[in-house]
């Protein structure tokens, strides 16, 4: 399956979210360590490593997701050799062999398959060779980030060593609202919902609130907004409140609207403001 380039691209971000997330859960004391022993270089070396690696992955998914929609004119991938000066010498053996894509070799022998792997691949039409036995790739790196749609695996040691359980909830959720707060501007906001009470909008301001927003279910809290459209049609509308303006008088909305919906199992609230006549209409804003 091939994925279009907008959601691949937020596929592999969540990956390297959690990714992100776990690495400063497990390793943000060893880095404090390495600062404090003067092994800032051998640090600086290895995130640059991990860095590199991230790189290399989310290209190889982008170019494999290009063979897959090219398929039927290119049936076939070509191993290339590696653009480094030093070629890998375990890897040379598969330069200019051509495999159809759905051979099983690529499942785990698709460039890059080891660290800082430079080697290539291209679609092409020529006639297939002899298949010959893939690498073994180091433990935590995808055989193929673009099926396997992932920058790092659930095998590497930051994914399993990690004892600071309440450090990485913290540092994951931090990461799963940058992520969800991006792709809710760009598939949500100023785009209008029905209620049974008229529709609804999203502005910045709501996005902000709802993501960033406590909740005793935060996570599926924020997860309800990949399907806000189906879940505000069945939200049942509860009461309005009149909204009391400020000291001055002034107040950018009128009333105040609260539909019931259900998070793991528990009741809860959308609440929706409704916004003066000079103002456009109802705006979602918060759960």
């Amino acid at each position: 399956m091939s994925l279009s380039n907008y959601d691949l691209q937020m596929t592999m971000k969540k990956n390297a979210a959690q990714f992100a997330a776990h690495k400063a859960a497990h390793f943000t004391a060893w880095m404090r360590k390495a600062d404090k022993q003067g092994q800032a270089p051998l640090k600086r070396r290895f995130l640059q490593q991990l860095n590199a690696e991230k790189n290399l992955a989310a290209r190889a998914a982008k170019q494999w997701s290009t063979f897959v929609r090219d398929s039927e004119l290119c049936p076939n991938l070509e191993y290339r050799p590696s653009s480094s000066v030093n070629k890998r010498e375990d890897h040379t053996r598969y330069y200019g062999m051509v495999l159809p894509i759905d051979h099983p070799f690529w499942d785990k022998g698709f460039p890059p398959n080891g660290w800082n792997c430079k080697c290539s691949v291209r679609n092409t039409d020529r006639a297939v060779t002899k298949a010959k036995k893939p690498p073994k790739t180091p433990r935590g790196t995808p055989g193929n980030a673009g099926k396997e749609q992932v920058i790092f695996t659930q095998a590497h040691p930051f994914f399993k060593n990690v004892k600071n359980k309440k450090r990485l909830w913290k540092a994951w959720m931090y990461m799963e609202r940058k992520i969800m707060r991006e792709w809710t501007k760009a598939n949500l906001r100023e785009k209008p919902f029905a209620s049974t009470q008229g529709d609804i909008y999203l502005n910045g301001t709501g996005i902000k609130k709802i993501i960033w927003q406590k909740h005793e279910y935060e996570w599926e809290k924020n997860r309800l907004l990949y399907d806000i459209e189906a879940i505000l049609k069945k939200a049942e509308w509860i009461k309005t409140v009149k909204f009391n303006p400020d000291k001055k008088g002034k107040s950018s909305f009128d009333d105040v609207l609260y539909f019931q919906i259900t998070i793991q199992g528990k009741e809860s609230y959308l609440v929706v403001r409704k916004e003066t006549p000079e103002e456009r209409g109802r705006l979602f804003y918060m759960i």
